[in-house]
């Protein structure tokens, strides 16, 4: 009876116990270099000329919003974890609204989003984690989940928190060495916000449409002359230009 469920029957007459199905907040990926998509058996030209190669990208997106207005809506979903702090682990519930993203993924879920028949007009959301996700024990949350330890894991340590974006890239073709860029820290959540003009239909999931340029993500680098660092923050700064909604 819930007008809000997959599932709803107009025809129906009496409630039931847990028997709604609810939409979800999605999200589809297109992962692009100028105008074809990524691929890792190819050399690319750095802005400034250089040859290099990427090996593997990995991220996390975080903090999904919808606006209609200045009304924000987002997924309802929470998460029982434990934070580290300095008096030990602190059971704790958050916002379950995280994403793990690699050059590989196509679409993904955010949570459930229950909403009404809504006019949107932007959507909001981080690359990284905010400070209170950055301190979650990975070992509180079930695996498979984006925060947990897996083969590939974005957690560092107890004291840094997670790795925000890893970065993976052979800067000297003919030797063939990867260097990996961690970027870390609270301080290098980027959070971005996109004109996205969008009917939302109540009992439908909604799927945010993104792109992302990585070619845009290397502007300003120079990998033989730049050190580790000013690379790091190169790529923190150059973020913002690399997503992109599709309209």
């Amino acid at each position: 009876m819930d007008i809000t469920a997959v599932n709803w029957d107009a025809s129906a007459d009496r409630s039931c116990d847990d028997c709604c199905t609810y939409p979800s907040l999605t999200y589809s990926i297109e992962h692009n270099w100028l105008d074809t998509l990524i691929r890792f058996d190819t050399t690319y030209l750095s802005p400034n000329g250089m040859p290099f190669q990427i090996t593997g990208i990995r991220y996390y997106l975080s903090d999904f919003k919808l606006f209609s207005s200045d009304v924000a809506y987002a997924p309802r979903d929470s998460l029982e974890v434990e934070l580290y702090t300095a008096g030990g682990n602190e059971e704790k519930t958050i916002d379950d609204n995280f994403a793990l993203v690699s050059t590989f993924t196509k679409t993904g879920t955010i949570g459930i989003f229950r909403n009404t028949d809504l006019s949107v007009d932007s959507v909001v959301f981080s690359v990284g984690l905010h400070a209170m996700a950055n301190a979650v024990d990975p070992v509180s949350v079930t695996v498979g989940h984006p925060l947990a330890i897996d083969s590939d894991s974005m957690f560092q340590s107890r004291d840094s928190g997670y790795i925000f974006a890893k970065i993976g890239i052979v800067s000297d073709t003919l030797a063939n060495d990867t260097t990996i860029y961690r970027i870390v820290g609270n301080s290098n959540r980027i959070e971005m916000r996109f004109n996205w003009s969008s009917d939302l239909v109540r009992g439908t999931n909604v799927v945010i449409p993104i792109k992302l340029k990585y070619s845009e993500l290397f502007m300003g680098i120079n990998f033989a002359t730049d050190t580790p660092e000013s690379i790091k923050g190169a790529f923190v700064n150059n973020l913002s230009n690399t997503f992109i909604i599709d309209e």
